[in-house]
């Protein structure tokens, strides 16, 4: 893959792959901070745990500012990432899996009604979060006048110790290119992982979660980004900072968090809400010429239901892209519902 496609792949896919920062610089080191024990999504349960997310998605256009009153909602759709955690005396591992898609507005232009999707799959030791098989694709709609940059991605980190790159059509379907010989095969590339025990990027979010995460608390840990590896045609992993800001802020999700212990509110007008308060956490590349950071707001007090606490749980996530050093595009993903069993 050659640097200018890999540039166009980047920019076409930051917004839609929730781990794919605008990937910079280098690692700054092999330096991680500790990791909860038990983990946030941990219940304590004897048959295990399970965590549901469901966010709604908005994409908006930020060519004419960045306030609320500038910006222009272009694309809604959904993010739904799940936890399956078994006991250990069942299965050593823990399943997440992150489902994205979004489908663009009438007036977005030469992309109004496209649908871009995304499904992610990472399997991991449950008791040291390093990851064993991870599973990515990317479904772009096709579009005039521009390739289709489709792609999955798949590694194997504890047995064959190999990663996969396969460039797909729109409909998900292998692309072929014409090789030396003039025959039309496969565009599919694999490169082999380093031997000692990695975690994978698409596990981004549950990372940084699984950290201390507490008023000006900062924290780092490595993650593997497959996909930077085959752009770069070499290993590619990044030391992650997760960086909380002093105060808190109060978030208003619905009346749906009532089912998870939050507490009503009621003013002097009568009006009643549910105040959920939040840390606002920063997470991106630990370097300096690194991209923009995702922002996460982080609950500070668990969520609460049927007996089973969930820790920590990401309430609103939010990505900025600049485009010669301005804002053009800003991706909201906003709690809407969650669940602790299946």
């Amino acid at each position: 893959m050659n640097k200018l496609i890999a540039r166009r792949i980047s920019a076409a896919l930051v917004a839609l792959s929730l781990s794919s920062v605008a990937l910079i610089g280098c690692a700054s080191g092999p330096v991680e901070s500790e990791f909860d024990s038990p983990r946030p999504w941990a219940d304590g349960s004897s048959s295990g745990s399970y965590e549901k997310l469901d966010y709604a998605v908005t994409v908006y256009d930020e060519t004419n500012g960045t306030e609320e009153g500038d910006r222009v909602a272009i694309a809604d759709g959904k993010l739904t990432f799940k936890i399956d955690m078994l006991p250990l005396i069942v299965n050593e591992y823990t399943k997440f899996s992150t489902e994205l898609s979004y489908t663009f507005r009438d007036n977005a232009g030469a992309d109004a009604g496209l649908t871009d999707r995304m499904t992610s799959y990472v399997e991991f030791t449950t008791e040291s979060l390093y990851a064993n098989i991870m599973n990515k694709t990317v479904l772009l709609a096709d579009r005039e006048g521009t390739d289709n940059l489709s792609y999955t991605v798949t590694a194997d980190y504890m047995t064959e110790r190999k990663a996969t790159y396969q460039a797909l059509d729109g409909n998900g379907e292998p692309k072929k290119v014409q090789n030396a010989n003039g025959e039309l095969v496969e565009n599919k590339r694999e490169i082999d992982l380093p031997s000692n025990a990695r975690r994978d990027n698409e596990m981004m979010f549950m990372l940084a979660r699984a950290q201390k995460i507490a008023p000006e608390s900062a924290t780092t840990f490595l993650a593997t980004n497959v996909f930077e590896t085959f752009a770069r045609n070499e290993f590619t992993e990044f030391s992650m900072r997760v960086q909380t800001g002093k105060d808190t802020v109060t978030m208003y999700p619905g009346e749906w968090v009532k089912d998870f212990g939050v507490e009503a509110v009621t003013d002097d007008s009568g009006n009643t809400s549910y105040p959920v308060a939040c840390f606002t956490t920063s997470i991106g590349i630990n370097d300096t010429h690194a991209g923009p950071p995702y922002t996460v707001l982080f609950t500070q007090n668990p969520f609460v239901s049927g007996g089973k606490s969930h820790s920590k749980i990401p309430l609103r996530i939010g990505y900025r892209q600049y485009k010669q050093g301005k804002a053009y595009r800003y991706t909201e993903y906003m709690l809407t519902g969650c669940s602790f069993t299946k």
